[in-house]
């Protein structure tokens, strides 16, 4: 797989981004909904700005259409079955792509939406450093909103975070313990709501020296629900270092990609590519198509970012897998911008 080409959404007035990659953006192959603001965008996504916008775009003809001002949690805007699915300060919206017909899922000031493949249930979290994070589960159709947990871990990285309910299985979430990486020794974990029961997964080892030797982070769930991909950070002591994939089912990972200094790890609608941005250097990333069934790992460009939000890639395929979207600067030390490679 080989970039044709990569066209560059921005303009004079905003700075755009591509959002958050576990969460789908592409309306159809050659639209999607991106986020812009006046000013650098969302570092964080908690913030409500009046210039705050959630924006269709058109690949076709180049448009680019207001579909809502005001957004909270802005990057983990959704689209599922033809529907998008957002916060603003009130709580969950649900917007018909077709009819525009909007309607409020419920009330609430948990954000971080992720949904089930079907669309009926979404996963809502709220959590911040000193504080307990709060995991709920929303019924999509009823607005009923369900508290599953409040959970801190031991200081000094107390924060969990990162819950995303299973694409197949409602009673299923992932969720992660937050921190410097060097020191958190249980990053990946799953809860079940039936059971009520949570429980550590791709257990990281030790150095030989007795120091962390697995440094983990940046989950997706695989669209089967099956297993979850992540990345083996590049500052991990222990060789080898790369993209790895966890069976939830016996929770033992394998690395399976190691090729580049991998970041961000997602997968596409059909699980063939696995799609990753890269920690090149502090001033650039590499995005990367891994064909699955060839193991062939591909830079297709070499993005200007920063180390913030929402300076990262996080590339996303379109559901075709010709075309990728991603987060950018303009120029190094530049202005955010949405850029789409065509792949051939």
């Amino acid at each position: 797989m080989r970039t044709d080409r990569i066209v560059t959404i921005t303009d004079d007035l905003y700075e755009y981004t591509a959002g958050y990659y576990v969460t789908n953006k592409w309306i159809d192959n050659d639209t999607l909904v991106g986020m812009r603001a006046a000013d650098r965008i969302m570092d964080a996504n908690q913030e409500v700005a009046d210039d705050k916008q959630l924006v269709k775009i058109s690949l076709t003809d180049g448009s680019i259409e207001v579909i809502d001002t005001g957004v909270k949690y802005a990057t983990f805007s959704e689209v599922k079955n033809g529907k998008l699915y957002y916060n603003d300060k009130k709580g969950i919206i649900e917007l018909d792509l077709k009819t525009d017909k909007k309607r409020y899922v419920c009330e609430t000031d948990a954000g971080y939406l992720q949904l089930t493949a079907d669309g009926a249930y979404a996963s809502v979290f709220t959590g911040r450093e000193g504080t307990p994070s709060r995991f709920y589960r929303v019924d999509i159709k009823t607005g009923e909103i369900e508290k599953l947990m409040e959970i801190n871990f031991s200081e000094p990285f107390d924060v969990a975070n990162h819950l995303m309910i299973s694409p197949q299985d409602k009673d299923l979430f992932f969720f992660a313990h937050e921190g410097d990486c060097r020191y958190i020794t249980n990053r990946l974990w799953l809860y079940n709501a039936r059971t009520k029961k949570q429980w550590n997964i791709a257990r990281q080892t030790l150095s030989s020296d007795g120091a962390l030797g697995d440094c983990f982070g940046h989950e997706m769930w695989a669209p089967d629900g099956k297993g979850i991909w992540f990345a083996k950070y590049a500052v991990s002591p222990e060789p080898p270092r790369g993209i790895c994939y966890v069976d939830i089912e016996t929770g033992k990972y394998k690395l399976l990609y190691s090729k580049y200094k991998y970041w961000h790890v997602g997968v596409s609608a059909d699980g063939r590519y696995v799609v990753a941005d890269t920690q090149y250097d502090p001033h650039q990333s590499e995005v990367v198509i891994v064909d699955r069934e060839t193991d062939e790992e591909t830079v297709i460009d070499m993005p200007y970012m920063t180390g913030k939000h929402p300076c990262h890639p996080h590339p996303q395929l379109s559901p075709d897998n010709k075309k990728v979207v991603y987060t950018a600067l303009d120029k190094e030390g530049g202005r955010t911008c949405i850029k789409v490679a065509y792949l051939k």
